[in-house]
C-alpha cells in the first residue's frame, strides 16, 4: 500500500532457521522455516546475529522503539 502499483506482488521470504546455523546442505520446509516479510524489515532483522525474531520487529515498528 505505501509504494503503490510498483511494490505490488514484491516480498522478501526470510528463513526462521538461519542457513549458517546449519552445516552442510538441509532441505528447507517452507511451512515451518519461511516467512514473507518486507524489504525494510527483512534488512532490520539481520541487522544482528543471531538475527532478531520477527516479533521483535513487530514490536520496534509498533512502539517505534529505537534500535
Amino acid at each position: 500500500n505505501v509504494y503503490g502499483p510498483i511494490g505490488q506482488d514484491y516480498i522478501h521470504v526470510h528463513h526462521l532457521i538461519p542457513f549458517q546455523s546449519s552445516s552442510g546442505s538441509r532441505v528447507v520446509d517452507p511451512v515451518s522455516d519461511l516467512r514473507p516479510v518486507c524489504a525494510n524489515c527483512h534488512a532490520i532483522i539481520h541487522k544482528k546475529v543471531p538475527p532478531y525474531s520477527i516479533e521483535e520487529v513487530k514490536g520496534f515498528v509498533q512502539n517505534r522503539i529505537k534500535i
